[in-house]
């Protein structure tokens, strides 16, 4: 093999190998990307930092009760769903003048993140369809109403009694490992305030 012929294979390697390693003219070379963050799944507060305050809520409301939910205060199916701890909170809204006494009743509950969408919906469900065919509400509405679409599942349910002029009103989401309900008697104007107060309260959980 005469000089010339090797040095045209060695030249011939060298392009076929820096070809292999370095981009095209023209074309940028790839950059290797960074690692994502994981996805958040678990709050890092405790319930009852979570839990609505009178500066929250619109309007003039005074703070009735508040205290941790211990497994007595639990109904059997949380506890089935895995319920780890909870907080509530009951507000009044000061109205002189008035017979009815509007309130809010706001729950939050901590449950292993795989669960906590699934109590929303079997809250609802357990109202709209169960309760809703038991003998004894016979003259109670269950009716769903479009979800509220707050935090990562949300569903909402009106409750009337044909006896008594005050609906009744529920707003259950989840965000994360953290199941809320927030309750509130009155009207339908008092609704469109749960929504506002359930979308605070979902911003509260971190």
């Amino acid at each position: 093999m005469t000089a010339s012929v090797v040095t045209v294979l060695i030249f011939l390697a060298c392009v076929a190998g820096c070809s292999s390693q370095v981009a095209p003219a023209g074309t940028a070379a790839s950059v290797p990307s960074s690692p994502q963050a994981p996805a958040k799944t678990h709050a890092t507060l405790e319930p009852e930092q979570m839990v609505l305050q009178i500066s929250d809520l619109p309007g003039n409301y005074t703070l009735v009760t508040s205290g941790e939910r211990n497994a007595s205060k639990v109904q059997s199916w949380m506890h089935n769903a895995g319920w780890k701890k909870g907080y509530a909170v009951l507000f009044q809204k000061n109205e002189s003048g008035s017979s009815a006494h509007p309130a809010i009743w706001h729950y939050v509950y901590q449950f292993p993140v795989e669960n906590a969408s699934r109590v929303v919906s079997l809250q609802v469900d357990g109202l709209v369809i169960y309760d809703a065919q038991d003998e004894r509400n016979r003259n109670t509405t269950f009716l769903e109403l479009a979800s509220p679409g707050i935090g990562d599942t949300s569903r909402a349910v009106s409750i009337a009694d044909k006896d008594d002029p005050e609906i009744m009103n529920m707003i259950a989401f989840s965000k994360y490992d953290v199941y809320e309900e927030l309750w509130c008697n009155a009207t339908p104007a008092d609704y469109e305030n749960l929504k506002k107060v359930a979308a605070i309260a979902a911003a509260k959980i971190e």
